[in-house]
């Protein structure tokens, strides 16, 4: 199939199966179908009060989590629930536009992905990853249902995905420079929605001067629009905070909330890991069947999925030691800044691996890959 064909395709596909599953949610109710994200109905409460002026009622849920005397500029990361608001004002607050926009970010995501496995691995296996992301578990529900992850994982994924473009150009032209500040954006915007990007947008600057093949200063120039991106991104909700709040608080919005929270903490580093990708949730492909297993099935069916995954990770590290600038590294660095606050900091909650599941994926496929080419 020409590649414009499959891509098309496989958009589709994703784009159909959020619809559906989103559907399938919001039929059981509007309270229901908002319950159905941990922090739903906070987002719903602030997107309503930001759309509309609808007062924010404190239910028990909410004061488990939420103290009224916290701004929700202060206790809430922006991005996701004004993303909401701009929905709520402009369609009505029905849902439906939610499940549609929020399906088309999952497409940008399906691209992304198949973006960068192409850096990293044959056109089929790229397209195997880009199919396996329209079909992720993980992937689905969380843009089927109000997840500030249905908008962070694209902005999160486009911004590395065009750093991963920018690093095999032998010439940083205007355009490159042009889509360096886009990269910046993305992760700008990504920062307001989940403020946990920056490790990431650090690792992609310095992949740019570090492992580019332009000429120095153009490295250096690339980086710095990417910078200038981000900080472009922000200012205006930097500027907003100082207006409304007197302080910025975009940057660490609920991140005191996240540290207090001590329902899944894990007394060590291993018990973390464990919580994070095999007890704690579902794994990107397989899911719900794996998890109908149950007891042994269900752990020996992700412990295989991840092996598969480490195998692949390693094998792009290899890979990458042979060939100048391979973006291979720049994905394993990435998934570890992504995973590695919610290890080190003890909120091995899956929402937090997710925004990795996507490189994860490429893993996978690169772990099929490398086993196929041993046999051989």
């Amino acid at each position: 199939m020409h590649r414009g064909a499959f891509l098309i395709s496989v958009c589709l596909l994703a784009f159909v199966l959020r619809l559906v599953v989103g559907s399938a949610l919001l039929s059981q109710g509007g309270t229901n179908f908002v319950l159905a994200s941990d922090d739903g109905d906070a987002y719903d409460a602030a997107a309503r009060w930001q759309a509309s002026g609808t007062p924010i009622v404190m239910t028990d849920r909410l004061l488990g989590k939420w103290d009224p005397a916290t701004p929700v500029e202060a206790r809430w990361p922006q991005g996701y629930w004004m993303f909401l608001a701009a929905q709520y004002r402009l369609f009505g607050s029905a849902y439906v536009s939610t499940l549609i926009l929020q399906a088309a970010l999952a497409v940008a995501g399906v691209l992304a992905v198949f973006a960068m496995a192409t850096r990293v691995l044959t056109e089929t296996a790229a397209r195997l990853a880009a199919l396996a992301q329209a079909v992720s578990s993980t992937g689905i529900y969380i843009s089927a249902a109000l997840y500030g992850e249905s908008l962070y994982v694209p902005l999160l994924l486009g911004g590395l995905a065009l750093v991963i473009g920018l690093v095999t150009l032998p010439r940083v032209s205007r355009l490159a420079s042009a889509t360096a500040f886009v990269a910046g954006v993305l992760f700008g915007l990504a920062e307001v929605t989940r403020p946990l990007a920056v490790p990431v947008l650090g690792l992609a600057a310095l992949w740019l001067v570090w492992a580019g093949k332009a000429p120095s200063g153009e490295r250096v120039r690339c980086m710095l629009a990417v910078g200038a991106g981000f900080v472009v991104a922000l200012l205006p909700f930097v500027a907003h905070d100082l207006a409304t709040l007197g302080r910025v608080a975009v940057l660490s919005a609920g991140g005191a909330e996240a540290l207090r929270d001590q329902t899944s903490r894990g007394d060590s580093l291993l018990e973390r890991a464990f919580t994070l990708f095999i007890a704690g949730g579902w794994v990107p492909l397989g899911e719900p069947p794996i998890s109908s297993l149950g007891g042994l099935g269900t752990l020996v069916g992700r412990l295989a999925e991840w092996a598969v995954a480490a195998v692949g990770g390693a094998w792009l590290i290899a890979t990458g030691r042979r060939s100048t600038g391979a973006p291979g590294w720049l994905l394993v660095a990435a998934a570890g800044a992504i995973v590695g606050p919610a290890l080190v900091i003890g909120l091995p909650l899956v929402r937090y691996r997710v925004p990795a599941d996507p490189i994860f994926i490429i893993w996978k496929v690169a772990g099929v890959q490398a086993v196929r080419s041993a046999h051989r």
